[in-house]
């Protein structure tokens, strides 16, 4: 049986995503891999989950060539083929340092042994709808809040690391490119020392959620400590990168904060260092010296991007 995937057209350019649009997308993010030998089913189990992207699949080996350039979040599966499968399954997930919940659904005696073997959840037919959606929803929830800085909601800095590598292997084989930003707030002292920390803190989680509604689904943003923060950007050309940064910088210009109920325009910049992957053995270490280089010298420079 032909695997099938659902997708949705849009441009390939970068352009600016309202916050509406972002929520709408917020999910489309979360890649689901369903794989059962039965169409029906298939197609059941894909009108369930329709607020993710879902890939369709009639055997486990499709899965797993799938694994080195697709992003899967989560894998729901027949017993019978994780009951047959499991060793390679086990195998490659442990090879390529993946973190992949998995779903197993009985048709008839659950073997309560998957449980030991890497399996998140059981669920045996029939089921109700609801519940594999609650499921579902319960192991995304999980996975995003070991992997979510607490404070802005951006990614943390451990997260950045896995992401990172799975871009890389993704970006080896198709030989597009990667692009990084490093952004680091100007001043950032000042405004705790001046207003507070806990405007501090509002400042963050703004300066956040604008990076978020700029990038849409072009890219992902994480704190890498204090009032620094890293742009993951794949397919992303260092001109392209530019113009996130721009479109960043226009946003929060000339913001309007409210300070004990009165409004200020604080003035919020921030310096921006931007590095494209010119060879797939960088490590995500040395990717972000090359930016962080350049972001050292546009400080010195007292330039902004």
């Amino acid at each position: 049986m032909k695997r099938t995937t659902n997708f949705s057209l849009e441009d390939k350019e970068y352009n600016h995503k309202t916050s509406d649009e972002k929520k709408l997308k917020a999910n489309k993010k979360v890649t689901i891999a369903i794989i059962y030998d039965n169409l029906e089913v298939l197609r059941l189990l894909k009108n369930i989950l329709c607020e993710y992207k879902i890939i369709l699949y009639s055997n486990v080996d499709e899965l797993l060539v799938d694994l080195e350039m697709e992003l899967i979040d989560l894998v729901v599966i027949k017993c019978k083929f994780y009951e047959n499968e499991c060793p390679s399954i086990k195998e490659h997930i442990l090879k390529q340092n993946l973190e992949l919940p998995i779903i197993y659904i009985s048709e008839n005696e659950v073997n309560w042994n998957c449980l030991r073997e890497g399996v998140d959840d059981v669920l045996k037919k029939p089921f109700d709808s609801r519940e594999l959606i609650y499921r579902v929803k319960g192991i995304i929830e999980r996975k995003k809040i070991e992997f979510t800085d607490e404070l802005t909601g951006a990614y943390n800095r451990n997260f950045l690391k896995k992401r990172f590598e799975e871009e890389k292997k993704i970006h080896k084989k198709s030989r597009k490119v990667l692009s990084v930003v490093f952004l680091d707030l100007d001043n950032f002292k000042k405004i705790n020392d001046n207003y507070g920390h806990s405007f501090g803190d509002k400042i963050l989680k703004d300066f956040v959620e604008t990076i978020n509604i700029s990038l849409g689904n072009y890219g992902e943003v994480f704190r890498y400590g204090g009032d620094e923060f890293i742009l993951l950007l794949p397919d992303t050309t260092d001109k392209k990168a530019l113009k996130i940064v721009e479109d960043i910088r226009a946003s929060i210009k000339n913001k309007d904060y409210l300070i004990d109920e009165e409004r200020y325009n604080l003035k919020i910049s921030f310096c921006a260092g931007i590095a494209t992957m010119d060879s797939y053995d960088l490590s995500i270490t040395e990717l972000l010296k090359k930016a962080d280089d350049e972001l050292y010298i546009l400080k010195g420079a007292a330039k902004r991007i």
